[in-house]
């Protein structure tokens, strides 16, 4: 497995792909936001699921740094969708992770 530091950010096609959509104005993505200021409360989650373990630990051992995307938050920093992802990016060591924040 190859080791991270701090950082592993996405690849230009997914970042490509949020600003080419026709709601751009409603996204916009930044680098490396700080995994500790990400805020959790679940009434905003996307997809009201808890967190599979299993399946973290399956994308840790299988980690494809072509797959990784970001993570999308709201503007107050609270976490919408990518809840799986930010586990694994905990469990890899990160201390920053790309996000899309929304716009409401």
């Amino acid at each position: 497995m190859e080791k991270y530091v701090g950082y592993i950010p996405v690849k230009k096609f997914h970042v490509d792909s949020y600003e080419h959509q026709p709601l751009c104005n409603s996204f916009y993505v930044i680098k490396k936001y700080p995994i500790k200021q990400i805020k959790i409360n679940k009434k905003y989650f996307a997809f009201q699921n808890e967190v599979d373990e299993e399946e973290v630990i399956y994308m840790l051992f299988n980690f494809d740094r072509k797959a990784w995307e970001p993570i999308m938050i709201n503007e107050k920093g609270y976490l919408l969708d990518g809840q799986h992802r930010l586990k694994l990016a905990e469990k890899l060591g990160l201390n920053y992770i790309d996000v899309v924040i929304r716009r409401f």
